[in-house]
């Protein structure tokens, strides 16, 4: 089994995780980037005319990603924070541009109170081709958690 894994960070959470989760898999995680990057302004959830917040309510035009090459794999790993309970939508963009039919897709997130499930329904949508996992929230997971993670999904 060929993994990958390629995540969205912005405050450093998701990166954390896709460090330790790289760990496990012994691979090396790749940055998914905005081409404009985000301020911490953009980034400011209490401001309603924020960057983020008018992308993720469809009132501003859709964030586009940098291009990432991934490595040949079989399963990819898909890291994001949670915003507005669902995926950033950067990582639509990331998606739309990378052959994933047949392959096997397991989102993870970070969030301070988001469950991941409206997240995984969005990934499913985007890549019905693809078997999307179920979707986890590993905030602050450890090493160990995130290996046991990885054991109950059978790899």
């Amino acid at each position: 089994m060929k993994f990958a894994i390629a995540y969205f960070s912005e405050t450093g959470t998701t990166k954390q995780a896709a460090e330790r989760l790289g760990q496990v898999l012994k691979v090396t995680p790749l940055a998914i980037e905005a081409t404009v990057p985000y301020t911490n302004a953009d980034l400011n959830w209490q401001n309603d005319n924020s960057r983020a917040n008018r992308e993720q309510s469809g009132q501003a035009t859709p964030p586009t990603a940098k291009p990432l090459t991934l490595p040949d794999f079989n399963v990819l790993f898909l890291g994001y924070p949670t915003w507005w309970g669902v995926p950033p939508m950067v990582i639509h963009d990331f998606l739309a541009h990378q052959t994933l039919a047949g392959k096997v897709v397991v989102p993870f997130a970070t969030s301070g109170s988001s469950s991941p499930e409206r997240g995984e329904a969005i990934i499913k949508q985007l890549l019905p081709k693809s078997d999307v996992k179920p979707a986890k929230r590993v905030n602050n997971f450890s090493v160990a958690q995130l290996k046991a993670w990885v054991q109950q999904l059978g790899y």
